[in-house]
C-alpha cells in the first residue's frame, strides 16, 4: 500500500458535503430480506476484551458488530446479517460467500490503528516509534469524508479526549503525526495547528482516492473486542 501524504489541521469546514459509505454502518434497521433464500455461511463468535479484566459491554458488542458489517461489505457481501447473541456472543450469517477462509481472515483481523510520532530511536525515515494515540481514542462514528469550501476532499475525525489531542498537537506542532495500521505506515500528516475541540481535519492535497482510503481505514480500524470462533 502506498504511503499517503497529508496534513492535520484545525477543523474549519464551511459547507461540508458528507460522502456516504465511509462511516461505519449501524446494526439497527438492517434489511435482511432475501437472505433466507440463499445458502448462508454462518459463524458464531465469543467476544472477549482486548485488555484483560475489562468487561464485555453492550456498547463494545455493538461497535464490534458495526466493524464486522463494514468489513463484510468491503468484501462485496451484500446485506450481511450480524447480530449480538446473548451477553458476549456475535452471530454472523452471510450469503453468497465463495471463499470462507478469506472471509474469516478479514472478519477476525486484529488490526491495530495507531497515531505515532518520532522519539529519536528511529533508524529510517518511515519509522515512528512513539505511540501517541490509538483507534480506541477516536469517536469512530464521527469519521467522515467531506468536501471543504474549495471542493477538496478531506477526512474529519473526532477524538474522545479534547485535552489529550490538544496536548499532542501542541507538543508536535509542525511535525508529522503518522497513521499506522498495525506496523504499516498509511500516512504521515503534518500538524498545522493546536487542536482544542477534539476535532481534526486531514487534508490529502485534493486526492479523492487517498482521502477515501484514510477514511475507510480509520472507520474500520481495530475490532473493539477480540473474537474467537466457537461451534454454533
Amino acid at each position: 500500500m502506498k504511503r499517503i501524504f497529508a496534513s492535520i489541521t484545525v477543523l474549519v469546514v464551511i459547507m461540508s458535503i458528507t460522502i456516504t459509505g465511509c462511516s461505519t454502518p449501524g446494526p439497527q434497521n438492517k434489511d435482511y430480506s432475501g437472505l433466507d433464500h440463499k445458502e448462508a455461511f454462518v459463524i458464531m463468535y465469543e467476544a472477549t476484551p482486548m485488555d484483560g479484566g475489562a468487561p464485555v459491554t453492550k456498547d463494545a458488542l455493538i461497535s464490534t458488530v458495526q466493524s464486522l458489517e463494514a468489513r463484510a461489505e468491503a468484501l462485496g457481501i451484500s446485506k450481511p446479517e450480524i447480530r449480538v447473541d446473548g451477553n458476549k456472543r456475535i452471530r454472523v450469517r452471510l450469503a453468497d460467500v465463495t471463499d470462507e477462509d478469506e472471509v474469516r481472515r478479514s472478519l477476525e483481523e486484529p488490526a491495530f490503528l495507531t497515531f505515532r510520532s518520532k522519539d529519536g530511536s528511529e533508524t529510517a525515515d518511515d519509522e515512528y516509534n512513539a505511540i501517541e494515540m490509538t483507534g480506541s481514542d477516536l469517536v469512530k462514528e464521527e469519521t467522515e469524508l467531506v468536501y471543504n469550501q474549495v471542493n477538496e476532499p478531506m477526512v474529519n475525525i473526532e477524538f474522545k479526549s479534547k485535552d489529550k489531542l490538544a496536548e499532542v498537537t501542541e507538543r508536535l506542532l509542525g511535525q508529522p503525526l503518522a497513521i499506522f495500521m498495525d506496523d504499516r505506515l498509511i500516512s504521515a500528516p503534518i500538524i498545522q495547528g493546536v487542536l482544542t475541540d477534539g476535532r481534526a481535519s486531514i487534508s490529502v492535497g485534493g486526492d479523492l482516492e487517498d482521502a477515501k482510503q484514510i477514511c475507510d481505514l480509520i472507520s474500520l480500524g481495530a475490532l473493539p473486542l477480540k473474537l474467537t470462533e466457537i461451534e454454533n
